[in-house]
């Protein structure tokens, strides 16, 4: 049998031939993507039998798609590999007309035109961000949007603008992927119906999603509806009467076109990918290269095949899978299928015939044999509906199909290749550089796209060799700033400060783009140039494409005279090029100093202003004076008030889960999106470390690596490898990275190193202070740093988990999971790299290690039990061994006092924290069918029992299958939060945030455990969600369209709310998986 099957799938999608004929455009022109407003990819013009390659179209840079890869693989749903389903822009992807070829850039911001005879650059119009989608040609106007926010609309033949139209509702920009763009960038290209436009904005529906209708003629919108949870992304498509819109990662939804009422959501395994027809309405791939079929009225699903994409033509489908081309005939298909269905009807009947008890024997004999001849027709019809196949042929190129004449064209890693329609012999194939993820027909020219961003155009044999290929204009043929600017002092000041810094620099009334490529020459940041004037921003923007720097080096845009629209606390430079020739006329406003990113970030003010005065002007109450030169008043922010950090695994080394950062609530708006993807992180049901954040810096563990990148703007700064880094089931062990003020320490193997915080390079590395025969067999464990000492454990090697598969997953959120042990802490200098001191003790629980400012609290065994062979300990065990509860010096490592711990019911967890000269225990054991915590407080002095509680998870049943054993406690202020209730942490009674009687934790969708600010609580409830803790009101989601991880990856810190991807190998139904930050409204 062949791997393509339709057995048993009963479809009335087959009644009407395919290829409608309403939106159908010109024969001679490949107008919009796919040929159509359906997709359809389809056109009865053949192309030359025999093709060569014409022409190479190499672009400025390479795309820069939105989203990168998926996970490897999902261990859970034994998913070996798994599709990316949001692939819109990894190419240029073309459309063209009789003469011209057009293209949008995601990575130069520009429109382009070439010739279709030659591939040489006609010309080129600039935007204000990445262009993602393909323009859509009608009429001689050429129709584009853009990561800024407008549409665009242009004239074919000169690239003349006729129009723009700001899409978004306001003028606010954010950071995502790495560029400035709007707050609501669109992100489903444009349908373009005569002169109505649809589109669509938006990608977080808690800033707004909308679609809407322009009519391009009046200049006016017709219609515009708010989408509520929906995130449209990919390519739109339509019939006269209803508009189909993707949602990238999740299932597309219908408008209706005149009006916008919201007709429904489709059946879908989720992608951007879409096939319109009368009959149906094809949608994947899904995680594993699925097409989902249903009806394009009823929104009934029909039918499902193994494919990532499909053509269709009269009574033949074709489909393409990641190994195979196959043709299926549909007529004959139709029938049988509907024989099928009737037959299948008469099988529902006779089964429940068949339960009827009061058949007599010979009634039952009867039935029984007329379902044994049901049973036989229906095999005979299955085998005939697999000989539907046309052919099968078997192919690898799976990116990429259209169908032009009687020939299929496919795209893939592998290149090119024609196959013949009604055979499926393979006729044509060409090799390229880069998988092809485009392709076009163009008049009597195949047009090529790969993931290089080149386009190569293959023609007739008889048109002559191929023409040369273009090259990239380079930024040292365009004309040199003048001496005064290339001499200026800031270059110096700049080269001193700022030379290797990663970011941005906002250069406002900027009057053409000598300082910029100047300053591009001395620094690495991004530049962000404003004026006031549109023209002349238009201006800057074909300057800079000119040098080669627009894009994804510089961008220019409107400056609105109150500053709205850019990001707060985004730019590490800022100052008015007025600064170069007319310094009185350059001083800034006060509240520009919002838009400085705190902990470095730079304003350059006017000498001619008294700056200490000015300061006392702005709101920012961080900065202060850093120099007066004789070209400026150096300005620089420091840590703005109120803002928390996260610096070890549970916030501090003291484990309380709460950054004490004083501004980051419920009341939260986007800052940026984009950045490391799942395809470098841990799978998230195997709960690798939580992140870490201080002073403007994220650190995110990912599968053997550790991704840096800047707080406030999503930039990565540094990546860096370490072999053993990794470890999963951490809430049965501790942190083995922690961040001190001057650097990140990381444990691997035997080792623990010391890396830069700005570039990540190795400043030292600590060993185990042991013997090498020793060191062996043993491993470093535990990792904290507190009043300027670096702390360490040492456990036996194979303690720490580290196996990723799916046992491992099954085989940790099982009951009774035993625990990580250590058995001798240590200190060491940082500096130096001496040991201070070092300890033995019976084996004790990673997850109790826990610091004071000066003091180590742990449990320990009180005798050397019988550990697991690889070093790890269950509760039971430990209390029938005995423990002690254990405080030492930190300073010296002497016990200053030991006490008998008495066996708790814990069997699940033990977390050990310190808080207000108190430690708490919290862990979770079974009571009947319920799981129940138990809560400790000891005092801190001595080691007695203050009080207790004992109460029930919010979530209910046994077995640990959701996490709901493992909830970490958090401490903030006067209360112990331990999943669902609140403590006073003095007394034990119970605390009621905001002053709400019986307020708790509800029961909540999904893994994970808390983390908090003093403001909120943060956590996984399906999600990202927040909890107020001043006004105590009811859970609330941050977002709509991401899932956090399994355990913590929601971290208040740095005055935001930063979400590093931590979804990898969920293959669940939700918009984005990505890493974001939020603000406060409020902004600083």
């Amino acid at each position: 049998m062949p791997p393509l099957s339709f057995c048993g799938i009963l479809l009335s999608w087959l009644g009407c031939h395919l290829n409608p004929s309403f939106l159908q455009p010109q024969e001679d022109s490949w107008p919009t993507y796919q040929h159509d407003l359906c997709r359809s990819g389809v056109t009865p013009n053949p192309l030359p039998e025999n093709l060569e390659l014409s022409w190479v179209h190499h672009p400025s840079a390479a795309p820069s798609p939105s989203w990168p890869a998926p996970a490897d693989r999902s261990f859970w749903q034994r998913l070996e590999t798994v599709k990316p389903r949001v692939v819109y822009d990894r190419t240029f992807h073309p459309v063209c007309d009789r003469h011209r070829v057009y293209y949008g850039s995601s990575s130069d911001d520009q429109i382009h035109a070439l010739s279709l005879d030659t591939g040489q650059r006609v010309w080129s119009f600039a935007t204000g961000g990445p262009i993602r989608f393909a323009p859509h040609l009608i009429q001689g106007r050429l129709y584009a949007v853009s990561d800024d926010g407008f549409l665009y609309c242009l004239q074919a033949e000169h690239g003349t603008l006729i129009n723009r139209w700001r899409l978004a509702p306001e003028p606010d920009m954010v950071i995502g992927h790495g560029r400035l763009i709007s707050a609501w960038p669109p992100r489903t290209g444009v349908a373009v119906q005569e002169e109505r436009v649809l589109a669509t904005i938006g990608l977080f529906p808690s800033q707004g999603t909308y679609a809407m209708a322009l009519n391009s003629k009046q200049g006016r919108i017709g219609w515009q509806k708010r989408l509520d949870d929906l995130s449209p992304q990919g390519y739109l498509l339509a019939s006269k009467q209803i508009l189909y819109v993707p949602t990238g990662r999740t299932q597309p939804f219908a408008l209706a076109v005149e009006d916008g009422e919201f007709l429904g959501r489709f059946g879908s395994p989720g992608g951007s990918y879409a096939l319109l027809e009368e009959s149906f309405l094809a949608t994947g791939p899904g995680n594993t290269g699925q097409l989902e079929l249903s009806s394009p009225i009823s929104r009934e699903r029909l039918a499902s095949f193994p494919a990532n994409r499909m053509v269709a033509r009269g009574n033949d489908a074709y489909f393409q899978s990641d190994r195979t081309l196959t043709a299926l005939d549909r007529e004959r298909h139709q029938k049988l299928t509907a024989k099928l269905e009737r037959l299948d009807q008469r099988r529902r009947e006779l089964r429940a015939a068949l339960d009827n008890p009061k058949l007599s024997l010979e009634q039952k004999a009867e039935k029984e044999a007329a379902w044994t001849r049901l049973e036989a027709a229906v095999e005979v019809t299955q085998k005939k509906l697999e000989s539907c196949l046309l052919w099968h042929q078997p192919s690898t190129y799976s990116d990429a199909l259209i169908l032009a004449g009687n020939r299929l064209y496919a795209g893939g890693s592998q290149g090119v290749a024609a196959f013949d329609a009604e055979s499926g012999a393979q006729v044509w194939q060409s090799a390229t550089p880069g998988t092809v993820y485009g392709l076009a027909a163009a008049p009597h020219h195949l047009l090529v796209a790969n993931e290089r961003g080149q386009i190569l155009a293959y023609g007739n044999p008889s048109q002559g060799p191929a023409s040369p290929t273009n090259k990239p204009e380079h930024p040292s043929s365009i004309r040199r700033p003048p001496p005064p600017i290339q001499e200026h002092p800031l270059w110096a000041w700049l080269e001193q400060n700022m030379a290797n810094q990663r970011g941005w620099a906002l250069i406002l009334d900027c009057e053409d783009t000598d300082i910029l490529q100047v300053m591009a020459e001395h620094c690495r940041l991004r530049l962000i140039a404003t004026h006031s004037d549109p023209k002349q921003v238009d201006r800057l923007r074909k300057e800079l494409a000119e040098a080669s720097l627009l894009g994804v080096r510089a961008q220019a845009y409107l400056w609105n005279p109150d500053h709205q629209g850019l990001p707060q606390q985004a730019f590490r430079l800022v100052f008015s090029a007025k600064l170069f020739f007319n310094r009185k006329q350059a001083e800034l406003p006060a509240e520009i100093l919002n838009w400085v990113r705190p902990f470095g970030g730079f304003l350059l003010q006017s000498p001619t202003v008294n700056a200490e005065a000015w300061l006392q002007r702005s709101s920012v109450q961080d900065a202060e004076v850093q120099a007066k030169l004789d070209f400026a008043s150096t300005i620089q922010r420091g840590k703005p008030a109120g803002t928390g950090a996260w610096t070890h695994i549970y916030a501090d080394a003291s484990n309380r889960s709460c950054s004490d950062d004083q501004t980051v609530g419920g009341s939260l708006t986007l800052q940026w999106f984009g950045g490391p993807g799942p395809s470098q992180m841990v799978d998230r049901h195997l709960r690798t470390f939580p992140p870490l954040a201080a002073e403007g810096r994220l650190f995110i563990p990912g599968q053997e690596r550790i991704v840096a990148v800047d707080a406030y703007t999503g930039l990565e700064l540094w990546q860096r490898e370490f072999s053993g880094f990794s470890r999963t089931g951490i809430p049965y062990d501790s942190g083995a990275y922690c961040l001190s003020p001057t650097a990140l320490f990381v444990a691997q193997h035997r080792s623990c190193l010391a890396l830069d915080l700005d570039d990540g390079s190795l400043r030292k590395e600590f060993f185990l202070p042991v013997s090498q025969k020793e060191s062996e067999s043993a491993e470093w464990g535990w990792v904290a740093f507190q009043s300027g000492r670096l702390f360490g454990s040492l456990q036996p090697q194979g303690a720490a988990r580290r196996k990723q598969s799916r046992q491992e997953i099954v085989d940790q959120y099982s009951t009774r999971r035993p625990l990580v042990c250590g058995n001798q802490l240590f200190a060491m200098d940082p500096d130096s790299g001496d040991l201070l001191w070092q300890r033995q003790f019976h084996p004790f629980l990673n997850s109790s290690l826990s610091l004071s400012e000066n003091r180590i609290f742990l449990v320990a065994c009180r005798s050397a039990p019988e550990l697991e062979s690889n070093g790890r300990l269950s509760l039971n065990h430990l209390w029938q061994t005995g423990a002690d509860l254990i405080a030492l010096d930190a300073s010296h490592g002497e016990v200053l006092w030991s006490r008998n711990l008495p066996p708790l019911p814990l069997e699940h967890s033990l977390f050990m924290s310190f808080h207000q000269d108190k430690l708490f225990i919290v862990g979770a054991y079974d009571q009947g069918r319920t799981t129940r915590y138990g809560a400790y407080a000891f005092d801190s002095q001595s080691g007695r029992l203050l009080w207790q509680q004992h109460f029930s998870n919010n979530r209910s049943g046994i077995g640990g299958d959701h996490g709901e054993q493992v909830h970490h406690p958090v401490l903030r202020g006067d209360w112990l939060l331990a999943e669902p209730l609140a403590f006073q942490t003095a007394t034990g009674e119970q605390a009621f945030p905001g002053g709400r009687e019986n307020w708790s934790i509800p029961s909540r969708g999904g893994c994970g455990t808390l983390a908090a600010s003093q403001k909120a609580l943060f956590f996984r409830d399906g999600n990202p969600t927040y909890m107020d803790l001043e006004s105590g009101a009811a859970p609330a989601p941050v977002n709509q369209v991401s899932r956090p991880g399994c355990w913590i990856n929601l971290l208040p810190a740095c005055g935001l709310l930063l979400i590093p991807e931590a979804s990898s190998g969920c293959v669940c139904s939700f918009p984005l998986q990505t890493s974001m930050a939020f603000r406060a409204e409020s902004g600083t």
